[in-house]
């Protein structure tokens, strides 16, 4: 069996690497504004509410479950804070239905089953 190297090119390596940490600094720029907690409590509930079900979930399915203000990166930093903590994991992707996203990709997780 052979292997293929392939060569990525360094600026495309630090673009990513650039776009991974500005996300990462929304996202905590979106947890810190939160000061309350308030919306982070409230979009912890709605996610583990949704996983409990055992069936696929969205963004697009706790939306008219939150403030109208809840932002976008704070939604974003919870799904993660799910996903690391092992409370979801990811399944794929479906279209936004918030009208201003234009059905850009978000995506979908199923919750994951806790052994006892």
């Amino acid at each position: 069996m052979s292997t293929t190297t392939v060569e990525i090119e360094t600026s495309v390596v630090d673009a990513v690497r650039a776009a991974i940490a500005a996300r990462n600094e929304g996202m905590a720029q979106a947890e810190d504004a939160d000061r309350s907690g308030w919306n982070r409590a409230l979009i912890d509930q709605a996610i583990d509410a949704f996983a409990l079900t055992g069936q696929p979930f969205s963004s697009n399915d706790l939306r008219h479950l939150l403030p109208d203000d809840v932002p976008g990166a704070l939604m974003g930093a919870r799904f993660s804070a799910a996903v690391t903590g092992k409370r979801i994991r990811f399944v794929g992707y479906t279209p936004s239905t918030k009208q201003n996203t234009h059905g850009k990709p978000v995506n979908v997780y199923v919750g994951r089953v806790q052994a006892d």
